[in-house]
């Protein structure tokens, strides 16, 4: 994969099988967290439905996910897939820590400019808990995003 780059999944596409539907080439590097963040879902549009996943800072805690080895052109085709055109979504790098606390540069998406709460319907929340056991992320980590869930954010 010579044009690979490094993506930080911590959402719907956390687990492999999800991943993989979106991006074939995606294979799973190491678990990782972004300190002092956790994610949650906010609205990115006026319309019912327009929201999803995100990360903001949140002293304390820390927001796990999967470091993916993806071709950019997939990674390219996951950022029209949520929005980036349209402004919903934008890329941006962030530095996330291994097991070891070694730091490890990788790409993600977020929402740039959060509207408001978004209580995302069980269709597109489904799959976070799945696909975090399913990569082992902390069993800690998998109740409190059901618990995040639950609160509808």
């Amino acid at each position: 994969m010579s044009d690979a780059q490094l993506y930080f999944a911590y959402c719907t596409l956390i687990g492999r099988t999800a991943m993989t539907k979106l991006c074939p080439s995606a294979r799973p590097i190491v678990v990782a967290h972004l300190p002092e963040h956790r994610m949650g879902f906010a609205r990115y549009g006026a319309a019912p439905g327009e929201g999803g996943c995100t990360f903001v800072p949140a002293a304390g805690e820390a927001m796990f996910g999967v470091v993916y080895r993806l071709l950019e052109a997939e990674l390219a085709a996951l950022g029209a897939v949520a929005g980036v055109p349209r402004g919903w979504y934008e890329r941006v790098g962030v530095t996330v820590l291994d097991p070891l606390d070694q730091g490890i540069e990788a790409m993600t998406y977020r929402i740039p400019a959060p509207l408001g709460p978004y209580a995302p319907p069980p269709d597109y929340t489904a799959g976070i808990v799945a696909g975090a056991r399913e990569m082992s992320l902390p069993e800690a980590y998998a109740r409190r995003l059901e618990a995040i869930i639950a609160a509808g954010g």
